[in-house]
C-alpha cells in the first residue's frame, strides 16, 4: 500500500499559532520602521532648527557690529536726538 502524505494547509484567515506569530512579527517590524522614520524626521527638524538658530545668531552679531561702527562715527549718542544715525535706529 502506498503512503499518502497530506500536507496541512493553513487557510489565510485562520488563527493558527504560526500565522499569528507571522502577523505579530510583521506588525512589530512595521511599527519599528514607522518609529524609526519619526525619529529620523525629528532629527532632521532639530538639525534645521540648529542651523537656522546659528544663522540668525550670525546675522544678529553682524548687525550689532554694524550698529557699533555707526555709533563710533557719530557724535550723537541719544537715540531721541534728530542727528542720531538712522542705520542705528532701524
Amino acid at each position: 500500500m502506498t503512503e499518502q502524505y497530506y500536507f496541512e494547509t493553513i487557510p489565510r484567515g485562520s488563527n493558527h499559532p504560526g500565522r499569528i506569530r507571522e502577523r505579530l512579527v510583521k506588525h512589530r517590524t512595521r511599527e519599528q520602521h514607522r518609529q524609526q522614520k519619526a525619529i529620523e524626521a525629528s532629527q532632521r527638524e532639530a538639525a534645521q532648527i540648529r542651523s537656522t538658530t546659528a544663522s540668525l545668531n550670525l546675522s544678529g552679531s553682524i548687525l550689532d557690529s554694524g550698529i557699533a561702527a555707526d555709533l563710533e562715527k557719530s557724535l550723537v549718542r541719544n537715540p531721541r536726538h534728530y542727528a542720531y544715525p538712522i542705520s542705528a535706529m532701524t
